[in-house]
């Protein structure tokens, strides 16, 4: 039998394929700028593990007194040992937040942090050897750390670990074993992981084929905005039947209602 095509072998008509979460996010409770939070999609050469980030809009005067102010606070603190400091300043450095911007101190801050078992810390560390930011471009290192966070329940690092698997980018490719972490993001509402399995589902890669299953994923991620999703639906509802259908919007509901369940 032929092994079941990965996510992106036959990808659907919006081009979309596996999807994954490649941003470090602001810090946590605080609004200080305006820069986006998205790290520069550029890799670093692996020489050097830094790269040049695009010119980003300058915050006001009175928001780059408080990052400062912020940062000042969070480097006492973790010169304490504090790591939730440890990793809040780590990302201030990712971000040139209240510093200059420089991965390698970001790095080095995210690490102590990730040792300590902080999983947004695990999961952020993988992100910056996912891309090379701070250290060399490493995906065997991206996915150990992914690893530890999804454990922990982090719906970020189980897209991305699912992401990994699916692609075979770091890790022996598994398609049950993405579909497994797609579904764990899936469930707690993660969109890009939505998508993800619902096109496992359609192809019956990693999965038992399911129309409905399929049917029921993708409009969970089509009524959030997800376009990908939406043409997936359009795709395939010429080749549903009515029941189909039907079970594939009771399906959702269900799904629907647990992710809100859990806040």
């Amino acid at each position: 039998m032929a092994e079941p095509p990965s996510p992106a072998a036959n990808p659907p008509a919006s081009g979309a394929a596996s999807q994954k979460i490649d941003e470090i996010p602001a810090p946590p409770n605080v609004e200080i700028a305006t820069n986006p939070t998205t790290l520069p999609s550029g890799a670093a050469p692996a020489s050097t593990g830094t790269t040049s980030p695009p010119p980003t809009p300058q915050p006001s005067e009175a928001e780059a007194a408080e990052a400062a102010k912020l940062a000042a606070s969070l480097q006492t603190a973790a010169q304490a040992g504090d790591h939730p400091s440890e990793y809040r300043l780590a990302i201030l450095y990712a971000l040139g937040k209240g510093v200059t911007r420089d991965y390698d101190k970001a790095a080095a801050l995210m690490r102590r942090a990730a040792d300590a078992g902080l999983p947004e810390a695990e999961y952020d560390y993988g992100v910056l050897a996912d891309k090379g930011l701070g250290m060399p471009k490493n995906a065997v290192e991206a996915v150990r750390w992914y690893t530890k966070a999804a454990q922990k329940g982090h719906p970020p690092a189980q897209l991305n670990l699912g992401y990994a698997y699916a692609e075979g980018l770091g890790v022996n490719r598994n398609l049950p074993e993405a579909a497994k972490w797609f579904r764990r993001a899936a469930e707690a509402g993660l969109i890009n992981a939505e998508f993800n399995l619902a096109y496992m589902y359609e192809q019956g890669a990693g999965v038992t084929k399911s129309p409905v299953e399929a049917f029921a994923w993708y409009s969970l991620a089509a009524e959030r905005g997800d376009q990908g999703a939406q043409e997936a639906l359009d795709r395939m509802a010429p080749n549903l039947t009515d029941k189909e259908k039907a079970s594939g919007k009771a399906r959702a509901a269900i799904i629907r209602k647990s992710i809100k369940a859990q806040g």
